[in-house]
């Protein structure tokens, strides 16, 4: 048998056990756990002599690592062709590794922390799935005839119609917006495709 336990002064917090027989006895077990428990005590206050509490601030040679949690179905998305867009991400941040699991769950670790922020906020963005209904906070990227293009952020835009920008009627869309002005819209719907349609109305007054 080969029993590792690991834990703290107030409990377990970890087992693994091999063994090759087809079972073990409930008083083996207790025995075992009595053992691990006195051992494990044992071993944290040689630990506390050295340390005695844990340090306030991470050394600077850590790896600095933030999870975060992506749609399944927008991994491919975040690796890209051939894994390019992950191998660009790990290069303009200079990052250690992106790690995704199957589940959705992503890991960007470095050794600079403001970089792995702003590399985990670049994969919120491209990962991003606006629902409609939500209300968020765009920048004017384009005035067209039948209205705007709105950048909700560096990797998504939607359709502004002019008959959604106000209540009144205008004339032309740039007697009201300006390219580069900050606007506060709704998502109206998401097409199957991804293309996002929004609307002013139901966000100002009339």
């Amino acid at each position: 048998m080969d029993l590792k336990i690991a834990g703290t002064k107030n409990g377990i917090s970890a087992v693994q056990m091999d063994i090759k027989l087809e079972g073990l006895s409930l008083r083996i077990l207790k025995e075992a756990f009595f053992e691990a428990k006195k051992a494990r005590e044992k071993i944290i206050e040689k630990m506390k002599e050295v340390l005695p509490s844990f340090r306030p601030q991470i050394s600077p040679l850590a790896p600095k690592i933030i999870s975060l949690v992506i749609p399944q179905n927008k991994i491919g998305l975040l690796i890209g062709p051939g894994g390019r867009t992950i191998q660009e991400l790990i290069k303009k941040y200079e990052l250690e590794a992106i790690d995704i699991q199957e589940e959705g769950i992503v890991y960007v670790s470095g050794y600079n922390q403001d970089l792995v922020k702003k590399a985990s906020e670049v994969i919120s963005q491209l990962t991003k799935e606006y629902q409609p209904g939500e209300i968020v906070v765009g920048k004017v990227a384009r005035i067209l005839d039948y209205g705007a293009l709105i950048e909700l952020d560096q990797f998504h835009l939607g359709l502004l119609h002019i008959s959604e920008i106000s209540h009144r009627r205008i004339r032309k869309v740039s007697d009201v917006l300006k390219e580069g002005q900050k606007v506060k819209v709704k998502i109206l719907r998401v097409e199957p495709d991804g293309r996002l349609f929004l609307t002013m109305k139901s966000v100002i007054h009339n």
